[in-house]
This record gives structure tokens, C-alpha cells and sequence, in this order.
């Protein structure tokens, strides 16, 4: 708003304090909209990146369990066809 009256205002020959005036009102307004929008910017990406790294832990672990007992089971067999686990031997 204060844009088009600043806009308007140098196209028209109005006085000088209008136009420190439109320009000082452009200025305040980008700093407030800084100022109000920073915070809630930071809060949201605080809050993605806690996201990312819940979501990352949780895959992470469902891929080391998900190993674990792949190799247990590999192990489980391994050991069955030597009969090591039964403590018989077959040759």
C-alpha cells in the first residue's frame, strides 16, 4: 500500500514530506514483516528438521534389525549344515 502511494506520488509533483513520508512507511513495513516472519520461519524449519532426523533414525533401525536378523538366520543355517550347533558333525 505504502508502495503505491510512493509509486504515485514521485509520478505526481507532491511535496517532498509525502513522499520521505510513503518511503520511511515501505521501509517499516519490510522490517516489521522481517521481523514477524523470522521467528515462525525458524520454528518451521526447526520442526522439518526434527522430521528429517526422527525419520532417518527410524529407518536406520528398522534396516539394522532388519540385518541383524538376516545375518542371525544366515548364521542359524550355516551352523545347522555343519552341525555344529546341534554339536554333531557330519563329514
Amino acid at each position: 500500500m505504502f508502495l503505491k502511494f510512493l509509486i504515485t506520488a514521485i509520478s505526481d509533483d507532491e511535496e517532498e514530506w509525502k513522499k520521505y513520508s510513503y518511503a520511511a512507511g515501505v521501509s517499516v513495513a519490510t522490517l516489521l514483516h522481517s521481523l514477524l516472519l523470522h521467528p515462525t520461519m525458524f520454528a518451521n524449519q526447526h520442526v522439518g528438521m526434527k522430521c528429517r532426523v526422527g525419520v532417518c533414525s527410524l529407518i536406520y533401525r528398522k534396516v539394522r534389525y532388519s540385518t541383524v536378523l538376516t545375518l542371525s538366520e544366515d548364521l542359524n543355517q550355516a551352523l545347522s549344515k555343519s552341525g555344529t550347533l546341534t554339536g554333531t558333525t557330519t563329514k
